[in-house]
């Protein structure tokens, strides 16, 4: 499993993760709130 920014350009904004070499990811987005964070999931995909 893999995580990279979706843009290099963009480094706080969406990552995707890389799951099982390939078979599979995951975007998501990660909110820093100081009382509770969260992890918002855009899109997931596996083949």
């Amino acid at each position: 499993m893999t995580v990279r920014p979706l843009a290099y350009t963009s480094p706080g904004g969406p990552h995707i993760v890389d799951l099982a070499g390939g078979r599979g990811w995951l975007i998501y987005t990660f909110m820093r709130r100081h009382a509770d964070p969260q992890i918002i999931v855009t899109e997931a995909f596996w083949a």
